[in-house]
């Protein structure tokens, strides 16, 4: 085999390889929400009973996977009495309380956070993004949450500490998609 033809058969494998590696991100919006976001498919849909703060909710994930990155889009309705509690606190206090409870429930460890915001088309919202590594040192959490009026929505997408390729980088990209119509 010539120089050339080896070059051009090994690019054409790389061309290959890395199109496979790329997840197909496409418009999502969960019923009865007005959260839109870019997804790969197929999506899970789960329900289970949680608290927000001392109120029982209905929590809503939506779940899909590609090659080795989990990309999971939580939501749940704020009851009307916590709406009227969360409005008294600041922001700052309400999302510092989330990221304990999210540190908390995961066992990792915050490696950076800061604040972002949610787009809407009448109105933003103030949220954080954290960045966890997780008790298996494997693994990294990339976190976005907002309370937002009258939902709770958290975006989170989970990959190796050694990404094989540009998994980060599509984890980055769901979690930035989130908005709300």
């Amino acid at each position: 085999m010539t120089r050339i033809t080896l070059l051009v058969a090994t690019l054409a494998v790389t061309t290959l390889v890395a199109c496979v590696k790329k997840p197909e991100f496409s418009e999502f919006m969960p019923e009865d929400t007005s959260i839109v976001v870019q997804m790969p498919r197929p999506i899970e849909h789960k329900t289970k009973e949680a608290q927000i703060g001392e109120e029982d909710v209905t929590a809503h994930a939506y779940m899909a996977s590609f090659d080795g990155v989990s990309y999971v889009l939580n939501h749940q309705d704020i009851p009307e009495a916590l709406q009227e509690r969360m409005r008294r606190i600041q922001t700052t206090e309400a999302l510092d309380s989330a990221v304990v409870q999210l540190v908390q429930s995961s066992g990792g460890t915050v490696i950076e956070q800061s604040g972002v915001s949610l787009p809407g088309q009448r109105k933003g919202y103030q949220g954080r993004e954290v960045k966890l590594k997780l008790p298996d040192g494997r693994s990294l959490m990339l976190i976005r949450i907002f309370p937002a009026g009258d939902s709770y929505i958290q975006i989170a997408a989970t990959f190796p500490v050694d990404p094989s390729y540009n998994q980060e980088l599509y984890a980055r990209r769901f979690v930035e998609s989130v908005r709300l119509r």
